[in-house]
């Protein structure tokens, strides 16, 4: 068996090295190409819920600006404050919204849920 000089162990290391630093560059660059643009937003809300379904897992909320929202609370950590099928409960609730280019969409999703009385 023929022996290698030690230069060319040398070289095979940082042809080796090289490699994994292009290829981690380029998984990086690809990842970071993904169709989610923008950062993530948290959010926090405090108003006077307008309805409660049967199950309470979505509300209408009036947040006293005049413009009432909707929000799906099913998987909402704390949603077992909320009294189904009835309206007045003050709530204060967090959310985030993540943004994606395609089309300029939003999705708006609440983390977690507070009665307030």
């Amino acid at each position: 068996m023929e022996q290698r000089p030690a230069s060319w162990a040398v070289r095979t290391l940082w042809f080796s090295l090289a490699a994994a630093a292009l290829l981690g560059g380029l998984m990086g660059w690809l990842l970071g190409r993904s169709t989610w643009s923008g950062p993530v937003r948290t959010r926090v809300l405090t108003g006077v819920t307008t309805a409660v379904d049967a199950d309470g897992g979505a509300i209408g909320l009036d947040t006293g600006d005049g413009d009432g929202r909707g929000f799906n609370v099913q998987g909402a950590k704390g949603r077992e404050c909320l009294t189904p099928l009835e309206a007045g409960q003050r709530v204060r609730l967090g959310y985030v919204v993540a943004h994606w280019e395609e089309e300029g969409g939003a999705i708006e999703h609440v983390i977690w849920i507070r009665c307030l009385d």
